[in-house]
């Protein structure tokens, strides 16, 4: 029985080949790539991530039948996600800024620096003056 010796299977133990160019070039691109990594994870650990910051954008009311519609836009401009975001709004007459109506809305998920658009429904009043609309966040879960 004859034994194989390491070196048969590789070419002999001191022999050396040449590096190529593109195994330069993939060393290169790996280094680069982990160093890119370990960067992003070093500045991740050094910034805390803010809380949820809250704020929302309240179009006029528009007529749709026999309601009003009023479309808001709720954004998440925090690093860290919200949960059950209530929306509160209202439906004033424009001239006395007195509120006619109001209604909240639950908006599930919101993830960081996200948005979602919602729409407020309130029945049409028989009232003759123009009606506007304003909103607010009232709160919502930590997740």
């Amino acid at each position: 029985m004859t034994e194989e010796k390491p070196s048969d299977h590789h070419g002999g133990e001191g022999e050396k080949h040449p590096v190529t160019a593109l195994e330069v070039a993939a060393t290169c691109i790996a280094g680069v790539l982990v160093a890119l990594l370990v960067g992003v994870l070093l500045w991740d650990a050094a910034h805390p991530d803010a809380p949820a910051k809250l704020t929302i954008d309240v179009s006029p009311p528009a007529i749709a039948g026999s309601q009003y519609q009023v479309p808001v836009i709720v954004h998440n401009r925090g690093d860290k996600s919200a949960k059950s975001v209530i929306v509160h709004v209202e439906l004033v007459v424009a001239g006395t800024d007195t509120v006619v109506a109001e209604s909240d809305i639950t908006v599930d998920w919101l993830p960081r620096e996200s948005s979602r658009d919602v729409v407020g429904l309130f029945a049409r009043l028989p009232i003759h003056s123009a009606v506007a609309a304003r909103g607010d966040v009232r709160g919502y879960v930590v997740p």
